[in-house]
């Protein structure tokens, strides 16, 4: 399985406090990360606010697990600011595919992980949503 997600309304934070302080939150959420994901699994930062999260032994409800305890330690960890988001804290927005129902080659899983994770910020943020073919059609 693939995860991708991304800190919500990331910019929002670096304009108000600063991109030092972004920096930071970003780092956060990479020990936080260490402390949910499995020896055997792989992270990675993947752009500016966004990270992969490749789950070589989880299926997708065992990546859909782990990806929203680590959606829900974000959201309860106080971060410097955090109270100035739209949603008043940090928070995250996920998605999840997994081979091989939702495509068969790195190319189709990371495509199928992003629009789950399109639809994940579409339906509000902070939310972990798994691919299916029904988000082709939104």
């Amino acid at each position: 399985s693939i995860i991708i997600f991304d800190v919500d309304h990331f910019k929002n934070y670096n304009d108000n406090n600063g991109h030092l302080k972004g920096s930071a939150a970003l780092r956060r959420v990479g020990e936080l990360m260490r402390t949910v994901f499995r020896t055997s699994d792989v992270l990675a930062k993947y752009g500016g606010d966004e990270f992969v999260i490749i789950l070589p032994n989880s299926d997708k409800v065992g990546a859909f697990l782990a990806a929203d305890r680590l959606r829900e330690i974000v959201e309860t960890e106080s971060f410097e600011g955090g109270h100035l988001q739209p949603l008043g804290k940090i928070t995250l927005s996920l998605g999840i595919a997994s081979f091989p129902g939702h495509g068969k080659t790195v190319e189709e899983l990371m495509d199928h992980a992003d629009k789950a994770l399109y639809c994940a910020k579409k339906s509000g943020r902070n939310k972990t949503i798994i691919y299916s073919t029904d988000l082709e059609e939104e």
